[in-house]
């Protein structure tokens, strides 16, 4: 059976920060892919949060850096009768794909918050796991509800997860401080050069006038990556 781990996120827009830690969540959970799946909020401004299949385009080029990460795009939440809560994305996702064990990722800061998700039980029942090392949040998510309550499932063997179908476990984190609102701030203010591909994304953003920055908005064309598959 396939295991493939569930990078969730807005990724907006995407950065080597965010491709680090696929990477890492790669290595770590000896994942056989890592699917990044794109979340959806319609109750942003449109100036701030940039229409998915701009985020999608932008990872695309990104990821040409990353080849030797087993990437797959997911625009799940984004289909029709989507609720976009994660207890139905994860159901949807294991039901369409029965041969394929999932791993949910999550930060230590979803943890401290998690019983207060739609159906957090159901997840938690249901589903490995991986928690990412989040400082002062781990701290504070191990007294939280849900790390008290299910304790009995918390393994520290990150690869147990890939044969247990629940439970939860800790990662590391490879402390990459890039954060998309710091970028886009730069964008805005001027700045001319990023590091290596992300150039490449700012001349996206301002070609397609996206977050308020650059020339007048064009048809999305969607960006051709061959070694990356999306769902």
């Amino acid at each position: 059976m396939k295991t493939v781990a569930l990078f969730g996120g807005s990724f907006n827009p995407p950065h080597h920060g965010h491709f680090e830690m696929a990477r890492y969540i790669h290595t770590a959970l000896q994942a056989d892919e890592v699917w990044m799946v794109f979340s959806v909020n319609r109750l942003k401004e449109a100036g701030r949060y940039a229409p998915l299949e701009h985020r999608m385009n932008m990872a695309a080029i990104m990821a040409q850096d990353y080849a030797d990460v087993p990437l797959v795009f997911s625009d799940i939440e984004s289909r029709e009768n989507s609720t976009h809560q994660t207890v139905d994305t994860l159901t949807a996702l294991k039901c369409d794909n029965p041969d394929t064990h999932f791993i949910w990722v999550m930060g230590a800061d979803n943890l401290e918050e998690f019983h207060k998700w739609a159906q957090y039980d159901r997840i938690i029942e249901n589903f490995p796991i991986a928690v990412v090392d989040r400082p002062p949040y781990t701290a504070l998510a191990m007294k939280g509800r849900t790390a008290l309550e299910y304790g009995f499932l918390k393994t520290n063997n990150p690869l147990e997860l890939k044969t247990q179908e629940c439970g939860w476990c800790f990662l590391g984190n490879p402390q990459i401080d890039i954060s998309s609102s710091h970028l886009l701030q730069a964008i805005r203010e001027g700045e001319p050069n990023f590091d290596g591909r992300f150039n490449e994304v700012v001349d996206y953003i301002k070609e397609n006038n996206l977050y308020g920055v650059g020339f007048a908005p064009k048809e999305v064309i969607p960006f051709s990556y061959p070694k990356s598959l999306t769902l």
